[in-house]
């Protein structure tokens, strides 16, 4: 039997304790999903953001 501990998407890095975009602001953050090509509805259901939603909330609410 092989155990796996990334075999749920919750459970891969689970070192990190919080994202890595490097974004700091929500200028930045909609500047990098514009970069990407994505909106922030289509964001909303990535797991980094599922799995980081108070940082993320934080920074929507921001002003731009």
């Amino acid at each position: 039997m092989t155990i796996d501990l990334d075999a749920k998407v919750q459970n891969a890095d689970w070192t990190k304790v919080k994202p890595d975009l490097g974004v700091t602001n929500a200028a930045e953050l909609r500047a990098e999903l514009a970069r990407q090509g994505m909106s922030v509805e289509h964001f909303k259901t990535l797991p980094v953001y599922r799995f980081s939603r108070e940082h993320f909330d934080k920074l929507l609410k921001e002003p731009t």
